[in-house]
């Protein structure tokens, strides 16, 4: 990690300092977040490290925004420059290095490059002639341990957010909304929305143990200090599906509107939670330690997909 040096005893980290003057120039906390690529909660926590770290408050909420407070204010004074020379530095050092071979080892999971644009890798290797790029599938355990194996390694994965935001860094290409899936006779199917604490008393139908829906289930029912009472798992998401049509538990996970006429007896309930997605998403162990190429390709299809070129 890189850090600086602000007097004798306090180092912060390059990353804080990164997010405080987004944060600043942004004057809001969410707005930041999404120019950053990182959840609201995860800036906050960042922000308040660098508060606790240099002992004083650097932000005024308020109905003009997150103010800078004097002490903030000169902090970004200070700061601004050299973030803004690092970032003129990293720019030329890869303008420099772009006329050099380089590789890009890539591994995600089955089928993924098939939900994305077709023509995303066709373009990327169009534009970039000089980078060889090398796409591996394999399951999704193979890619957690790939990751834990070296920090300079990074897979693209579809994963509950829930799940994301405990275990890596992550840049989201595409988000699809994670539904409480349910039989019309339980009074849960009549609800505009639920939380994940609403589902404590319920029988949950889980995918097996290899799935991450099935660890993101365990994980955000200990947020609300229980947990989920599993009565069936299966790898066959249509006989999750089946055993809720006859109401012997309840499903959270993703749900295909072609399902309708084959289930006729259960609902979709959408979560009130902002975290139950589930996300297409370039993960790592730290996104600041890829090598620059790296960043540029993850950079290259996160805003292909979000400026939607087909």
């Amino acid at each position: 990690m890189i850090y600086y040096r602000l007097s004798g005893v306090i180092d912060v980290e390059f990353k804080q300092v990164e997010y405080f003057l987004e944060t600043s120039r942004h004057k809001s906390f969410s707005q930041a977040a999404e120019s950053l690529y990182i959840s609201q909660q995860a800036l906050s926590s960042s922000i308040r490290q660098l508060e606790d770290e240099l002992g004083c408050t650097l932000f005024v909420r308020g109905a003009r925004g997150s103010v800078l407070t004097p002490e903030g204010q000169y902090i970004a004074e200070q700061f601004a420059p050299i973030i803004k020379r690092y970032h003129r530095l990293e720019r030329d050092a890869m303008i420099h290095l772009a006329n050099l071979a380089r590789k890009i080892s890539l591994v995600s999971a089955p089928l993924l490059f098939g939900v994305l644009d077709p023509n995303v890798l066709f373009e990327y290797r169009e534009e970039h002639p000089q980078t060889e790029l090398d796409v591996t599938e394999i399951p999704d355990s193979e890619i957690e341990s790939y990751i834990r194996e070296d920090s300079l390694h990074f897979g693209l994965i579809a994963a509950p957010e829930v799940y994301l935001k405990k275990h890596y860094e992550y840049r989201t290409v595409k988000s699809y909304p994670i539904v409480l899936i349910v039989n019309k006779k339980n009074p849960l199917s009549r609800k505009d929305e639920v939380s994940f604490r609403d589902l404590k008393e319920e029988n949950f139908l889980c995918m097996d143990k290899r799935s991450l829906y099935r660890a993101a289930t365990i994980e955000k029912a200990a947020e609300y200090g229980f947990q989920p009472k599993i009565v069936f798992e299966t790898s066959d998401v249509q006989q999750l599906c089946k055993l809720a049509d006859s109401n012997k538990g309840i499903v959270v996970g993703t749900y295909s509107p072609s399902f309708g006429s084959l289930y006729p007896n259960i609902r979709t309930v959408p979560f009130a939670e902002e975290d139950m997605n589930v996300c297409i998403a370039f993960v790592c162990q730290n996104y600041s330690r890829l090598e620059p190429e790296t960043k540029g390709f993850i950079d290259f299809i996160v805003q292909w997909e979000k400026t939607d070129k087909r």
